[in-house]
């Protein structure tokens, strides 16, 4: 039987990773992911790789604030790869709308350290904004991601 794989403390990563995200510090953010990480916004494209990594972040943390990340579990999934799943929130666009999510990480053990190899979230919605049945509108049909919508990254309300 193999030996258990030693627990990784990556707590105080998420908090460097909050942290960085709340001073708009993007360069500090794209250092936290591997060469060719990857980001998977809710509604847009995966983005890959540190430079198209930052021009994403460098777009978002204009119109978002306050972001926080709740660790709920973290697995090691060997020696060199670990997931995170938890809870993230944000304040979005000039209302400062709060908004609820959740996410996943995974952890890659590198040279440097451990960095973001992957990092998926998306919205957790409340009873009240629960989807109409189908057939009673309010919903919005999906668009792609163009400049007309806000750039190649789309704008900061499809991050939920």
């Amino acid at each position: 039987m193999a030996p258990a794989e030693e627990m990784p403390d990556l707590e105080p990563l998420l908090g460097q990773f909050a942290e960085a995200f709340n001073r708009k510090d993007t360069d500090a953010l794209v250092a936290m992911f591997a060469e060719q990480g990857s980001v998977m916004p809710p509604g847009l494209r995966t983005i890959t790789g540190r430079e198209s990594i930052g021009n994403f972040w460098r777009s978002t943390v204009e119109r978002a604030s306050e972001l926080s990340l709740t660790s709920r579990s973290l697995k090691p999934l060997g020696p060199d790869v670990a997931r995170q799943q938890g809870r993230i929130g944000m304040k979005l666009g000039e209302g400062a709308q709060d908004l609820t999510g959740k996410f996943l990480l995974l952890w890659e053990k590198s040279a440097d350290g451990w960095v973001i190899e992957s990092m998926i979230w998306n919205r957790v919605r409340t009873p009240n904004q629960g989807r109409a049945r189908q057939g009673q509108g309010g919903g919005r049909a999906r668009q792609p991601a163009t400049a007309a919508r806000g750039g190649a990254y789309g704008q900061v309300s499809n991050l939920y």
